[in-house]
C-alpha cells in the first residue's frame, strides 16, 4: 500500500529544487530530482519514514504536484499506475487525477547518478559553503556579467572560477580547502543562486566508471536539513 504524506518543509524544498530541474522521481523513503530525458540527476531528499512509502517508482513534474499538493488543507494520495489521485481527507469526490507523462522514463533516469551519490570513492576536498561565499560569487556574477560558473583545484588551491566567456573577464572566490589532486566541476551559473538557503558541507568525489573513466561530482549537504527532518543533497558534476 502506498503512501504519501508529504510535509509544508517538504514541498517548499521541493518546489525549490523545480527551479532547477522539473522532475522528481518518488521513491521509497526519498525522492529524486531529476530530468528523465536528459538523464541528469540534480539532487536527493531523503524523507522521513512517514511522508513516503510507494511500491515501485514513479516520475512527476515537481512544480504540479507541488500545486496540486496545496489545494486541499489535507490531503490523501492514491497511486494507479500513471494516475495519481490526490483527495481531501474524508472526501474522495473532491479530487484531482493527475496522469503523470514521465512513467516510460524512470528506468533511465533512476539509474543515473544515484549510483555515483551512493559510490564511495576518492574524496578530493572539503569545505564549508556559507551564505558568504555565496553573496561573494553573486555580486562578482552580476559586475562582469558572468555566464559560466566552476569549483576548480589548482596547485592545491581551491576555488570558484567566474567567467564572461565573451569578454574573457573572469574572477576567482576562494574556499578554505586544498587538494592534492587538480578537478574543474562546472556548475551552472543559476544553480547555486537557486539552492535552498542553508550552509552546505561540500565535498568533492572522484569517482571511477568503468575500468577506466573517472567523474568529479561535488555534493553539497545540506547542514540545516541533515537531521530527523530529511536529508538534502544537491549534486554537481
Amino acid at each position: 500500500m502506498s503512501k504519501i504524506k508529504l510535509s509544508h518543509q517538504t514541498i517548499n524544498i521541493l518546489e525549490n529544487f523545480s527551479k532547477i530541474n522539473s522532475t522528481m522521481i518518488l521513491k521509497n523513503g526519498s525522492i529524486d530530482i531529476t530530468e528523465p530525458l536528459h538523464r541528469n540527476l540534480t539532487g536527493i531528499y531523503e524523507c522521513d519514514e512517514y511522508e513516503l512509502y510507494i511500491d515501485g517508482d514513479i516520475g512527476i513534474e515537481t512544480g504540479v504536484f507541488c500545486n496540486i499538493l496545496k489545494v486541499y488543507p489535507d490531503y490523501d494520495v492514491e497511486l494507479n499506475g500513471n494516475v495519481i489521485k490526490v483527495s481531501m481527507t474524508g472526501n474522495e469526490k473532491e479530487c484531482i487525477n493527475y496522469v503523470t507523462p514521465y512513467k516510460n522514463h524512470i528506468i533511465v533516469a533512476k539509474t543515473i547518478g544515484r549510483e555515483l551519490f551512493e559510490k564511495e570513492d576518492t574524496s578530493l576536498t572539503k569545505f564549508i559553503f556559507d551564505e558568504s561565499i555565496l553573496n561573494n560569487i553573486n555580486l562578482i556574477s552580476k559586475s562582469i556579467g558572468a555566464d559560466e560558473l566552476t569549483l576548480e583545484s589548482e596547485e592545491g588551491r581551491v576555488y570558484f572560477e567566474i567567467l564572461n566567456s565573451k569578454s574573457g573577464s573572469t574572477s576567482r572566490v576562494n574556499v578554505d580547502a586544498t587538494s592534492s589532486e587538480p578537478f574543474n566541476i562546472s556548475i551552472g551559473i543559476g544553480t547555486l543562486g537557486k539552492l535552498v538557503p542553508s550552509p552546505y558541507n561540500v565535498t568533492v568525489k572522484r569517482l571511477t566508471i568503468g575500468k577506466d573513466k573517472k567523474m568529479d561530482m561535488a555534493k553539497f549537504s545540506s547542514m540545516e536539513y541533515n537531521n530527523s527532518n530529511g536529508r538534502l543533497y544537491y549534486l554537481l558534476k
